[in-house]
């Protein structure tokens, strides 16, 4: 989930205002966006549809929920709270794969950037299956990861920003990964894979304000090959 972005949509148009506790309480502005809708590009020309919901329960606690057309989805719930010139936000929620539990962190400046921060910690909860039918299975459980974003959010102009983040992913522990043979005479073995992969990624995006939407555009460059375009609408009801 890239629950930062939608977080950051509007911040960097707030930090006129002279203290955090001003920001929130301004009608005008918010740190999350209630609804979105976005459709992403990869290099592989994969495309997929993603819906973002979140619904106030108070003035400080929200439901949270993905939904995409890869059948991927995650329901969760997040408390927000702030300092004179801090604004937290932590956040607990299940996916079909993983729980995962984090912290984001926002620090307006009066300089027109704001400053983002984002921490979770991931436990997969899921094991995969490759099934050869004449010689047997091969279960992996992978390791749990921690990721994290440092990132910043520039109020270009009054209606226009612009976001850069930079993420990382870390592989926490050790997978494993277990065959069950099927053939007589052949022994069914387990073995460690190690921690998961340590990758990282950049993201760019440019948005906008108009009646209460925010549509933008971000464009997410991988260590790998696997680049990728995303349009999309924030929405206020």
């Amino acid at each position: 989930m890239k629950k930062y972005l939608l977080l950051s949509l509007l911040v960097a148009s707030s930090v006129y205002a002279d203290t955090t506790e001003q920001i929130i309480a301004d009608d005008e502005l918010s740190y999350y966006k209630p609804f979105s809708l976005d459709m992403s590009y990869s290099n592989d020309g994969d495309a997929v549809l993603t819906g973002n919901l979140s619904y106030e329960l108070n003035d400080n606690w929200r439901l949270i929920g993905e939904l995409d057309t890869d059948k991927y989805w995650e329901v969760g719930i997040a408390r927000s709270f702030y300092t004179q010139s801090l604004f937290f936000e932590a956040s607990t929620y299940i996916a079909e794969e993983r729980y995962s539990a984090g912290m984001f962190s926002a620090y307006p400046t009066q300089y027109g950037v704001t400053l983002l921060a984002d921490v979770n910690y991931n436990w997969y909860t899921s094991e995969d299956s490759y099934t050869d039918i004449d010689r047997g299975t091969v279960n992996v459980n992978r390791s749990d990861s921690v990721d994290f974003m440092l990132g910043l959010s520039w109020d270009m102009h009054e209606k226009l920003d612009l976001t850069y983040g930079y993420n990382r992913v870390v592989g926490v522990g050790n997978g494993l990964v277990y065959f069950e043979s099927l053939e007589p005479g052949i022994p069914s073995i387990s073995g460690d894979l190690g921690a998961g992969k340590d990758y990282y990624y950049h993201d760019i995006t440019l948005s906008t304000s108009i009646s209460g939407t925010s549509p933008y555009i971000t464009y997410t460059l991988s260590d790998d090959v696997n680049n990728s375009v995303e349009f999309g609408i924030a929405i206020r009801f």
